[in-house]
């Protein structure tokens, strides 16, 4: 069953997924904090709580990341700080130590926008970071702690996303057969995993780095699964693992489950 409640101004800012009918299991539940990455997640989400009998909590604010490792989260984000804030006192407020809270969101710049712009840096290399972008990654990083370590704190289990790949094309706008011959789209579905590892590399850091001091937090990466082998693709067998160019479709969430599922048992054996 869904049912929906407020966070802070937003009428229905958290979701939940009530699992019905299901032999009492005891397993930790699962809080999700996000932007609109952690609401790409429904689909697995829900397959989560139907499966495992697992309460689930998502709570999202669009445009808003969770510990995004972009910029630090300050009170001069605004609207941003106000809604992270409410979903931590609310999460310390209702989790029980064992709990899992897991925090998707977007944590690198996005390649194209929706409205089509794309990704430009003065070198001409769209995976090179440039020194605002490496000063951001910084702060955040010293930022970091004050959103993940009252979690630990309170006995809850910390789960975090590596970066997934992004792309230069979104793929709604590429999946039709009119649009096959789109330069764009040939150009713009596919990219070495080597270059998407480089963009990603100082998060990658900061990670490793937070995991090092914050016992209880883990990094859940997807991207073994999203790639295949040398090359990242956003379609596979001819099916959209993406449905722009940085969100996941629901055929994405169904090949991701079998390794968020492992990444979530193993904080919570069955």
């Amino acid at each position: 069953m869904r049912r929906h409640s407020p966070l802070a101004q937003l009428p229905e800012g958290t979701l939940e997924f009530v699992p019905e009918g299901c032999p009492a299991t005891g397993r930790a539940s699962l809080f999700v904090i996000g932007d609109s990455h952690a609401t790409a997640y429904l689909p697995l989400l829900e397959q989560m709580s139907a499966e495992q009998g697992r309460g689930v909590k998502v709570l999202q604010a669009p445009g808003c990341g969770y510990a995004d490792l972009m910029q630090p989260l300050t009170p001069a984000a605004g609207h941003c700080h106000r809604m992270a804030t409410a979903a931590m006192r609310k999460v310390l407020a209702e989790g029980r130590p064992g709990d899992i809270v897991f925090l998707p969101s977007l944590r690198l710049p996005r390649l194209i926008l929706l409205g089509g712009e794309k990704r430009a840096v003065g070198s001409g290399d769209v995976f090179a970071r440039t020194p605002q972008e490496l000063q951001g990654i910084r702060a955040a990083a010293e930022d970091a702690s004050a959103w993940t370590a009252p979690f630990a704190a309170a006995g809850l289990q910390v789960l975090i996303e590596a970066p997934k790949p992004l792309w230069r094309a979104h793929p709604f706008a590429c999946v039709d057969w009119f649009n096959r011959t789109n330069p764009d789209c040939a150009g713009g579905l596919s990219e070495q995993r080597a270059d998407l590892e480089r963009y990603r590399a100082p998060v990658m850091r900061t990670l490793q780095e937070l995991t090092r001091r914050h016992a209880g937090l883990q990094v859940w990466d997807p991207m073994d699964t999203l790639c295949d082998g040398g090359r990242c693709a956003a379609l596979r067998d001819g099916r959209p693992l993406y449905f722009d160019g940085d969100h996941l479709s629901p055929y994405g969430n169904l090949l991701l489950w079998p390794s968020l599922r492992q990444a979530v048992n193993r904080l919570d054996p069955p």
